[in-house]
């Protein structure tokens, strides 16, 4: 059975326009961690995706990346210095702003804060992801030019940061929400926020995933929706080796989620960490630095073009394989 479906998916992976892609980031999510956590509860859905390859995350001068720096070069096709989002000398256009113009669906759903660098990078253009304040208000569409009618499901944390354009935005009508079990799943457009700051660890990611995608599959023209598990980085920056894997297995969740859910034949699911992270491993230790660091990391791919990711690409050549496939 094994082989039947990895058959089927090498079948899936070649030939005809993208409809919908969903881009799955784990945030620090380097080799030694997958490893780590393969080594620690057992082979992984990561595992059987067919199509892989390995992606070089430098910035703009070179040195060690940043989320910023990465997940602009992914989102845009351009190498920024790190810090920047989506921004060099003025607004680079992002995948998500692609599809929006495109007259796709569109989506975000993190576990960390919405405005944090990652995400950020989707819509946002900022030359510092610490202007928090400032990227909230690309979420507003009247506001941003390049969002068309605004995405349409937006799922993750931070309150805070972003309590200056709630009233904007049920006002250009999103239905605004502060509890998972809250999201309409007959809503146009949401937001919602789940928490002041980050999400906590063991946030239940494939649940949040689910709930945007009953809503982005009754879009008729196809949806681009971004998933991310920031906390695996952010349990990394803690030194807390087990959280990291148990976050790598959340992840792992919303992989099988979407590869049982989604229809292979027109959609693309893409996995990739965004940089590495200086975990040391010593006999599967529990032992671990909390640096970033400039190691190549690995893309899975599984779905409609998936065979177009292989051998070694630059990180912003992510960008320029999915316009293609997508057709922008």
């Amino acid at each position: 059975m094994k082989y039947m479906l990895i058959l089927l998916f090498a079948f899936l992976s070649f030939g005809g326009e993208v409809r919908s892609v969903v881009f799955v980031v784990g945030d620090g999510m380097g080799v030694p961690v997958v490893s780590y956590t393969r080594e620690r509860f057992g082979p992984l859905v990561l595992d059987q995706l067919p199509h892989i390859a390995l992606i070089l995350t430098s910035p703009l001068g070179g040195g060690v990346p940043d989320s910023a720096s990465t997940m602009t070069a992914y989102m845009t096709g351009e190498k920024v210095r790190r810090g920047a989002v989506s921004y060099k000398g003025g607004e680079l256009t992002t995948l998500l702003e692609l599809a929006e113009k495109k007259g796709m669906c569109t989506g975000i759903v993190t576990n960390t804060r919405i405005t944090h660098a990652t995400p950020a990078a989707t819509y946002a253009h900022v030359p510092d992801r610490d202007r928090e304040e400032e990227i909230a208000r690309f979420l507003v569409p009247s506001l941003h030019r390049h969002l068309g009618d605004g995405i349409e499901v937006i799922l993750g944390g931070g309150r805070e940061k972003t309590s200056g354009v709630l009233d904007l935005l049920s006002e250009e009508g999103y239905r605004v929400v502060f509890s998972l079990e809250e999201v309409p799943e007959d809503a146009r457009k949401v937001i919602g926020l789940f928490s002041d700051d980050h999400m906590g660890f063991g946030t239940p990611l494939d649940l949040m995933v689910e709930k945007a995608l009953r809503i982005l599959s009754r879009c008729g023209r196809g949806f681009f929706l971004v998933v991310e598990n920031g906390l695996i980085d952010i349990a990394l920056h803690r030194r807390d080796l087990e959280t990291a894997a148990r976050e790598v297995l959340i992840l792992d969740k919303v992989v099988r989620l979407l590869t049982k859910r989604l229809d292979l034949s027109k959609t693309l699911i893409v996995v990739v960490a965004d940089h590495g992270h200086g975990v040391v491993l010593e006999r599967f230790s529990d032992r671990a630095t909390g640096n970033h660091t400039r190691e190549d990391v690995i893309l899975r791919a599984v779905g409609r073009g998936a065979g177009a990711f292989k051998g070694t690409l630059k990180n912003t050549d992510v960008f320029h394989i999915l316009r293609d496939l997508i057709g922008f």
